[in-house]
């Protein structure tokens, strides 16, 4: 657990959405020559995990170590937000209809996992949407004995009506009110701030409440390209908060490594 901590403080350290270096998280910091005499062998595993790499500093002299990609969506809590919301839609959503069979709950019980992680809408217990292509089913249903008569998928332009909008179709498919709830619950943490003198213990115990609060938040937004967000959407809020709170967090690195 421990090195655990260490690696999601370096993490939180970063500015994980624009320059993940930790050469920039210790510049300035004298914490950077005694945190890097005392534990060579916790970087070199984070290295070897893939969490980490090294590579050239810039200037020829001096080198830095980098998250991969890796470590970076881990520190991101599995997805990029910006990213996410950046993406492009084609202005299409993707509907997948199902009618299982009684008897083939091992199918069902794939289905609705695959959908939930996959960050699917639901309409109806049978009815899911996404704004994104579907490429996985083939997959996902082989060798399952089910026929593509038990389940379809159709990319359409829904009629909305009396000046219904795709947002408003986002928030009856989405559950946006509990999504917006864990949000708050995650600025009003930030809000608080950092005691970035923490005994190791403390500083330990702020780390998993961060975590906690953001994966629980992120977990279950299916971060929407921009122009489906719907009114009142917290998530652009609460990440804004979140890249402020972790450059605070630098110092504590070294607060874990204490005891």
């Amino acid at each position: 657990m421990k090195r655990f901590d260490l690696l999601t403080m370096l993490m939180y350290g970063l500015d994980v959405a624009s320059a993940p270096t930790l050469r920039n998280l210790f510049m300035g910091y004298e914490s950077w020559l005694h945190y890097n005499r005392l534990h060579p062998s916790q970087l070199s595993k984070l290295k070897t995990g893939g969490w980490i790499e090294k590579s050239p500093a810039g200037d020829g002299t001096t080198w830095a170590l980098r998250l991969t990609e890796k470590g970076r969506l881990l520190a991101l809590g599995g997805r990029d937000p910006e990213e996410c919301w950046g993406r492009s839609w084609d202005g299409e959503w993707r509907f997948l209809m199902f009618d299982i069979p009684q008897g083939n709950d091992r199918t069902r019980r794939r289905l609705y996992k695959w959908l939930r992680s996959n960050h699917f809408g639901c309409l109806q217990k049978s009815v899911w949407m996404s704004p994104d292509p579907l490429d996985e089913l083939d997959d996902l249903l082989h060798d399952d004995g089910t026929s593509s008569a038990n389940l379809v998928v159709m990319d359409a332009r829904p009629r909305l009506r009396g000046g219904e909008k795709n947002t408003d179709l986002a928030a009856l498919a989405w559950k946006f009110d509990e999504i917006n709830r864990r949000y708050q619950a995650y600025m009003d943490f930030a809000k608080k701030g950092i005691a970035v003198k923490a005994r190791p213990a403390a500083a330990r115990t702020w780390v998993s409440r961060e975590h906690a609060l953001w994966t629980r938040a992120v977990g279950d937004d299916p971060l929407l390209p921009d122009e489906l967000l719907p009114r009142g959407y917290l998530g652009k809020k609460a990440w804004q908060a979140r890249r402020r709170l972790l450059k605070k967090a630098a110092p504590m690195v070294v607060a874990l490594e204490g005891d």
